[in-house]
C-alpha cells in the first residue's frame, strides 16, 4: 500500500526487544527517490520498552516553493452522482483476472483511480498572497524569542514568570500594531465602510463573502446593534 506512493521503511533493525523476541514493529517511511541521503540510528529513552528512532536527512531542501497556484478538484452534488453512477457500472474484471493479490490490487486501483480522475478532474488556481502588513521585522524577532523563552521555561520554573510577562508585553505590542495598520488602510481607502467590514471579517475569520458569514451584530458597551449602517458608522469613529 505505501510502497503505490513510493514510500519506503527506512528502519531494519528490532525497535521493541523482549527476552523471548526482538520486533520491528516502528517505522519511519520516506520517499528514498527525493530523499535518499539519510541516516538513522535507535535512541533508548527508557520510557517505554519500545526505542525510538532518529533520522537525518541530510539532502532536505527547506527552500520555499516558486509556484504561485496550487491544483485542486472540485467535489459536489452532480461530481459525486457520476463517480458513483460510473462505479455501479464496472464490471471489474480485470480485478479479478488474476489469483495474484498484488495483481489484483493493482487493477482494482487503476481502475478506481481512472474513475475518480474523470469525474473529478484537477484544476489549477491561482494563489492569492495574503500579507499581514503590521508584521514588522521588530515582532518577527519577538514571536521567535518568545518561542525560545516557551522551551527554556519548560525546564527552569523561574522563566515561567518572565515568559507570561514577555508575552502580555507582546501581545500588547501586536495589537497597537494591528491598530495603526487598520487605521492608515481606512483613512487611506475610498470606501472606508466596505474597508472597515473587510477587516472585521478578516480578524474574525468569516472571510467568504456568503450570508452565512455576515456579522448581524455587534456590541457596543452595554448596548447590542444590529443595524449594519450604524455599526460601520460607529466602527469608523473609534478607529
Amino acid at each position: 500500500m505505501l510502497l503505490t506512493y513510493n514510500l519506503t521503511s527506512t528502519v531494519n533493525f528490532p525497535t521493541r526487544s523482549s527476552k523471548f523476541s526482538a520486533t520491528a514493529i516502528d517505522n519511519i517511511f520516506i520517499n528514498i527517490d527525493k530523499e535518499n541521503d539519510y541516516t538513522l540510528c535507535p535512541i533508548r529513552n527508557g520510557l517505554s520498552d519500545h526505542d525510538a528512532q532518529l533520522i537525518t536527512l541530510n539532502t532536505i531542501n527547506l527552500k520555499p516553493p516558486t509556484k504561485h497556484f496550487k491544483v485542486i478538484r472540485t467535489f459536489n452534488k452532480n461530481s459525486l452522482n457520476d463517480f458513483l453512477n460510473k462505479l455501479s457500472y464496472e464490471i471489474w474484471d480485470t480485478t479479478f483476472a488474476s489469483e495474484d493479490i498484488n495483481t489484483m490490487f493493482n487493477a482494482f486501483l487503476d481502475t478506481y483511480l481512472k474513475i475518480f480522475y474523470s469525474s473529478f478532474p484537477s484544476k489549477k488556481i491561482q494563489l492569492t498572497s495574503k500579507s499581514n502588513d503590521w508584521i514588522t521585522l521588530g515582532i518577527r524577532i519577538s514571536c521567535k524569542h518568545k518561542r525560545e523563552l516557551y522551551v527554556e521555561s519548560k525546564s527552569n520554573l523561574l522563566l515561567r514568570d518572565h515568559y507570561k510577562k514577555y508575552c502580555k508585553i507582546l501581545s500588547a505590542v501586536v495589537n497597537e500594531a494591528k491598530k495603526l495598520t487598520y487605521n492608515n488602510k481606512i483613512r487611506k481607502s475610498i470606501k472606508p465602510n466596505k474597508t472597515i467590514w473587510d477587516i472585521v471579517k478578516m480578524e474574525t475569520g468569516k472571510t467568504n463573502s456568503t450570508m452565512n458569514d455576515l456579522i448581524d451584530k455587534i456590541q457596543f458597551s452595554d448596548k447590542l446593534e444590529n443595524d449594519h449602517k450604524k455599526i460601520a458608522e460607529t466602527l469608523y469613529i473609534s478607529c
